[in-house]
Parts: structure tokens; sequence; C-alpha cells
């Protein structure tokens, strides 16, 4: 399937970081819909340098295909947050957004490519950037991000080649020495902003809504998507 080797390459990820495996509710490990036939399905890590490790996958009977990929590191670590979304439409990609960042004015840390090298490196001419990156998020994707909206069937595959490659570099980063943050007040603020912008503004709400019900899809992004502890509450609103 399209999307089982993002599933593969998190798994990877959590093994190269010493995470584990989070036990979710059943209704956010797995949810499905009448709506067009709907299934979502979730996986989540947690450990000491990384809060939290989780990814979504949602396909449908018409095709849509989205995939959503969150590392989010402890504010002890110097590790950056790193986001990976595709949204694939009717068979033509809607959306991909790719992204690794750290709070603003942190140095990177490490012995491999910074963050904006490696961005950089992943532009191609059927990934055009979008001139329509919201002001809410301006601090907390980067600049250098990969935010591109083609709409074309071609960009499927350099976007998916953009993401195993960002992935590749997570992992690789993860396998290196790791590095405490000597910044950990600013993470806490930057990790917290970004938490509460993304729960307030989560452009995946209105479709989150309209096939799973307004309670459940609410509890998800605040329970699952940008939870600290994701899957920590076991009280999941049934899907309307």
């Amino acid at each position: 399937m399209i999307s089982l080797w993002r599933e593969e390459a998190c798994e990877r990820l959590a093994a190269a970081a010493g995470l584990t495996p989070v036990r979710l509710p059943a209704a956010i490990a797995e949810a499905r819909s009448e709506r067009g036939g709907a299934h979502l399905r979730s996986h989540a890590w947690a450990g000491t340098a990384i809060d939290s490790l989780r990814i979504t996958t949602i396909t449908d009977n018409a095709g849509t295909i989205i995939t959503n990929i969150g590392l989010f590191p402890a504010p002890t670590s110097a590790l950056p947050l790193i986001q990976a979304e595709t949204v694939i439409l009717r068979g033509k990609l809607f959306l991909t957004i790719l992204d690794a960042t750290l709070p603003p004015g942190e140095p990177w840390q490490f012995a491999t490519t910074p963050p904006e090298t490696l961005l950089a490196s992943l532009q191609h001419p059927l990934l055009p950037p979008s001139p329509d990156r919201p002001e809410w998020c301006r601090d907390l994707i980067s600049a250098a991000a990969i935010w591109t909206r083609p709409n074309t069937a071609e960009a499927i595959a350099p976007a998916a080649e953009a993401e195993a490659l960002l992935l590749q570099w997570s992992l690789d980063l993860l396998q290196s020495a790791s590095q405490a943050s000597n910044f950990q007040h600013t993470r806490e603020a930057f990790l917290r902003a970004l938490r509460e912008q993304f729960i307030v503004n989560e452009p995946s709400r209105a479709y989150l809504k309209n096939v799973f019900g307004a309670e459940w899809a609410e509890h998800y992004i605040r329970e699952f998507l940008f939870a600290q502890k994701p899957g920590s509450s076991h009280a999941t609103p049934a899907i309307a």
C-alpha cells in the first residue's frame, strides 16, 4: 500500500530512539466511517528524548490518502520537531508539508546536515512552493519547509521521495549521539505554543468533523495529534 512504507519508517525511527509503543484507545487506534468508507489508523510511540512520535493514515472509497507524521522532542532534547503530511485526492497530490524545525534562535547541535540544508535539497520543480501559508504557523513551521499544493498526479512520486529522504535523515539523526538542549525553557514555550496553535487552527478539523463527527474529531485533535502524551485519555467519544 502507498502508505505502508511510512508506518514502517516510523517503526524504524521508534526503534532507533528506543521508544515504546503507546497503547491507544481502540477508537483512536482505528476508526471507520460510513461517510465515503473512510478508514483511519493511528500509531504512537514515546520515550525519554521524544515526547511522542505518531502517524495517522486515512483512506476512503474515493481514493483519498492522507498521512500525517509528527515527531515531538522532549523539551530537554536538542532534536528538531519533524513533521510530514501528504494529502492525495482523486489521484492527485493536493498537499505536502515536510519540515524539521528548531525553536527560533536555537543553534543546530548535531554533526549531521542541518535541517534547512536538508530541506533545500528536497526542492523539486514539480513541488512548487505554495503562496498561501497561513500566518498563524509562521514561527511553528520553518521558512525552509516544503509546503506545496501542486494538484497533479505527476507530483506524487517526487513528494514521496522527498518524504522518504526526510525520514531517512531523521533516522540517521536519531542514531547519532544524543544531545541535551541548553534551551529547555525556550523549547517548553515553543512546544506549548505549537500545540496550542495547532489545536485551534488544525486544517484537518473540518474534514475530520465531516467524516467522523464533531465530538470525535475534537477529541482526536486534542488527545492524539497534539497531546503531549497521545492517547492518555481513554474516554473517546463515539463516531457520529
